[in-house]
């Protein structure tokens, strides 16, 4: 299936580079979600005619992530003080779901999607590093800290 990358697709392409996707990528994430349309010659002239405005859009993503990500930088650390078995694992689990509703909680809006758990959601006490993913061109870390809950 060939698109048109309306904005920046990390791991495929920049803002309107033509590109060949399996057709359920392309169907189930990409057009879904507005990050593409398909590459027919109606949408190639209409995607020229359209491309400053795009590219200032684009311009006005990456410095949103930008300062969204200097603040986050500046938060550091979060923590979750959590219910624990005797043997220091979690009742459930802190998932990238609850990461970013405590950062919303706190003033730094960030998207499930947007967090990176490369090891899977957390479920023992300790220190953690999960990434967070806020442009194809901004990535940073952040640290989970989950304590147990005391008596």
């Amino acid at each position: 299936m060939e698109l048109i990358l309306l904005e920046k697709v990390h791991n495929l392409g920049d803002l309107g580079d033509t590109v060949d996707v399996k057709p359920g990528y392309g169907r189930n994430f990409l057009l879904p979600r507005g990050k593409a349309v398909p590459a027919t010659r109606q949408n190639k002239q209409k995607f020229e005619a359209e491309r400053d405005e795009l590219q200032r859009q684009a311009g006005e993503k990456l410095a949103s992530a930008e300062a969204r990500r200097d603040a986050i930088d500046e938060l550091g650390s979060i923590t979750f003080t959590v219910n624990v078995s005797p043997e220091g694992r979690l009742y459930g689990s802190i998932s990238a779901r609850e990461i970013a509703d405590r950062l919303t909680e706190m003033g730094y809006p960030v998207e499930k999607a947007e967090v990176d758990q490369p090891e899977g959601p957390i479920r023992e006490t300790g220190e953690y590093t999960v990434g967070l993913i806020l442009h194809a061109d901004v990535i940073t870390e952040l640290k989970v800290e989950v304590v147990a809950e005391s008596a």
